[in-house]
């Protein structure tokens, strides 16, 4: 299902000097990124980058800023994506959106086709398929890293679904087993955040229906469990990213003693 972005409020132009976004919105949205980069040092200048891209709000997003910070941090940029041929048409319009999108941006784009049709574990063998996929690009074009849009919720969510399925201190953080290749700098932004910017800067992107499936035990952690948090902590999201920063620190600090 297609979405274009139209702005929920009126935005003062951006400075027309910057050259990094239409409104003062995204503009702000672009600045907060590239504080975030230079803090946590996610991407050095220079880098050449694979972008995982789904065609959803969040990948659409980090696409479009990388691309407008291309010139001025010297990245060198190829999208991937990856279509499972899952959805019928959706899937196929995830595709071309995702190609529409990466034309208009001069990126080039790499898309998989996978034949393999898993029955069981599906979540888990779908990852691995994608960033096996990712992984062979990267070592074909002799980039860098790969980036993913993996958003503060994202962070929250998996933090409660490793809790619920009785994970260890040693496995409760996605931050304890940090890959090189892989750097996720969205970490540090909300969902709404990201969203806002792309009604701002009118950018079309994809929504993927079976997000709103409560058949799968993420999706009800973020449509049933986060907001019921949130009626006791409305900065639920925020606090359970901090304590998953917190946990992933000290578990890289002090590895299982079976660990290299």
């Amino acid at each position: 299902m297609t979405r274009s972005s139209k702005s929920r409020r009126s935005s003062n132009p951006a400075s027309k000097t910057s050259g990094l976004a239409r409104t003062h919105g995204g503009l702000v949205f672009i600045r907060r990124f590239q504080n975030a980069l230079a803090k946590h040092e996610f991407l050095p200048r220079g880098s050449k980058v694979i972008v995982a891209v789904s065609g959803g709000p969040d990948s659409v997003a980090l696409l479009t800023v990388l691309v407008r910070l291309r010139e001025k941090h010297g990245f060198t940029l190829r999208a991937a994506h990856v279509n499972y041929q899952l959805r019928g048409c959706d899937s196929e319009q995830d595709e071309a959106l995702v190609r529409k999108h990466c034309k208009s941006l001069s990126v080039p784009l790499s898309v998989l086709h996978p034949k393999e049709r898993p029955d069981s574990n599906i979540e888990e063998r779908l990852r691995h398929i994608r960033y096996h996929f990712f992984e062979r690009l990267r070592k074909k074009y002799d980039f860098d890293v790969i980036v993913t849009a993996h958003t503060m919720n994202d962070v929250a969510e998996t933090l409660l679904l490793n809790l619920i399925r009785g994970a260890g201190e040693k496995g409760l953080s996605p931050f304890q087993r940090p890959v090189s290749s892989l750097s996720r700098p969205f970490v540090h932004l909300q969902k709404s955040e990201i969203l806002d910017f792309l009604q701002d800067e009118k950018i079309p992107f994809r929504i993927d229906r079976s997000n709103a499936s409560r058949r799968f035990t993420r999706n009800r952690v973020r449509h049933e469990l986060l907001p019921l948090l949130e009626t006791f902590n409305p900065s639920i999201v925020e606090a359970l990213a901090r304590a998953a920063t917190a946990i992933g620190r000290k578990g890289r600090k002090n590895p299982p003693s079976h660990e290299a």
